[in-house]
């Protein structure tokens, strides 16, 4: 941008191209999330928790 903005350029923001990359950052963290549920579950149930 400042590459530009030295050239006299006009600065452009490609709006849907920055939405669709954070939609797709946020699909992949809540799919993430939800994968790793029912083993959180799992692991914190009382038979789940040992101590030694």
């Amino acid at each position: 941008m400042i590459l530009q903005a030295a050239a006299g350029a006009s600065i452009r923001l490609d709006w849907i191209g920055i939405g669709a990359t954070s939609g797709a950052a946020a699909l992949v963290v809540l799919l993430t999330t939800m994968a790793s549920l029912p083993l959180l579950w799992r692991l914190t149930k009382p038979g789940g928790l040992r101590s030694e």
